[in-house]
């Protein structure tokens, strides 16, 4: 049970930064459409992250990491993260000046998740902890008593690209995740990510409907229901939780080829003071959808990938677990 929660908060924090705590991202995407598409693709988001912790489990995955393919990948990745961190640094520079009417917090605040960059994912694990239950009441209690129009079209389209989108950074950070769970805890936080998706994508889509115009929806919408402080201290959190996040990948990466260990800690902290100031919308405006058409295309590789080691890739019992102690007891098949 605590693998299950831990795995749900840990993805759900990673992927509820700035865009999609504030509403932006969800205007980008579903502008025009019915709030039911929204709600597609938060199922089709539970259904992708059973698919990752799945390949995560696979032994024959870890090996192919190594390999050209999972090279390119991984460069891909890194862009895409410190893309993310970009964003994430701007949006809470603009939430907090709206908030405080003070400038520079966010760059601070890039400049602190640089530095504390260095820390376990399980740093990040406890903070989601509290970040996803205070997100998530802060979008009931929004929704609440709100009439939401259904009525509009149905894009699949855009449900499958907004769910690239975030698999292509939650997916990335929890399928390691899946070499530590059971089949069933698999299914069951696959299950419960579905359910809490489609659910808070509806009504987040619905509830903005009328503050598509605004930077930030959700805190336009929370200061008009007198609770645009708490929510907008909700939403910071949020956004912290994603830099994290970003910020532990990136770090991790530039570490694997730098040379002082130094060296992505000062790399993100000269990112946060050149992109601090930046427009946040905009950002999103076109990022986000070029992320979109990415996360699908690696979608589609994890994709072929289950596929292969379904059908080629059978691994002796027990032997991931070996291998995590660096026991070469299967066969090294690559792909």
């Amino acid at each position: 049970m605590m693998n299950v929660l831990k795995t749900v908060v840990l993805f759900i924090g990673t992927i509820v930064g700035a865009g999609l705590a504030t509403g932006r991202e969800l205007t980008v995407y579903f502008y025009g459409y019915s709030p039911l598409t929204a709600s597609l693709s938060g199922i089709i988001i539970g259904l992708l992250m059973a698919l990752f912790l799945f390949v995560g489990r696979s032994e024959t995955f870890l090996r192919s990491r190594n390999g050209l393919m999972g090279k390119i990948i991984d460069s891909i990745m890194t862009l895409t993260m410190f893309a993310s961190y970009i964003i994430m640094v701007s949006g809470g520079e603009e939430l907090l000046f709206e908030i405080f009417g003070v400038k520079y917090l966010g760059l601070l605040t890039g400049i602190a998740v640089a530095i504390v960059s260095s820390f376990t994912m399980n740093s990040i694990k406890k903070i989601n902890l509290v970040i996803v239950p205070a997100l998530l009441a802060m979008i009931f209690y929004l929704g609440a008593g709100e009439k939401i129009n259904v009525v509009g079209n149905i894009g699949i389209a855009q449900s499958c690209t907004y769910a690239g989108m975030n698999m292509l950074l939650g997916g990335y950070i929890i399928m390691d995740e899946g070499s530590r769970m059971k089949k069933r805890e698999i299914v069951a936080s696959a299950v419960t990510v579905g359910v809490i998706f489609a659910i808070l994508l509806f009504l987040m889509t619905g509830v903005i409907a009328d503050f598509s115009f605004a930077s930030m929806p959700i805190y336009a919408l929370a200061t008009k229901k007198g609770v645009g402080i708490v929510a907008g201290l909700i939403i910071y959190l949020a956004i912290l939780s994603t830099l994290i996040g970003t910020s532990k990948v990136v770090y991790n990466k530039v570490l694997d080829v730098a040379k002082y260990s130094y060296a992505p800690i000062f790399l993100l902290a000269v990112t946060s003071a050149l992109s601090f100031n930046a427009d946040f919308s905009t950002l999103v405006k076109y990022v986000y959808p070029v992320e979109g058409f990415i996360g699908v295309a690696y979608i589609a590789y994890i994709i072929s990938f289950f596929v292969y080691i379904s059908v080629f890739g059978k691994e002796k019992k027990n032997c991931r677990l070996k291998i995590r102690r660096k026991e070469n007891c299967c066969r090294n098949i690559t792909f």
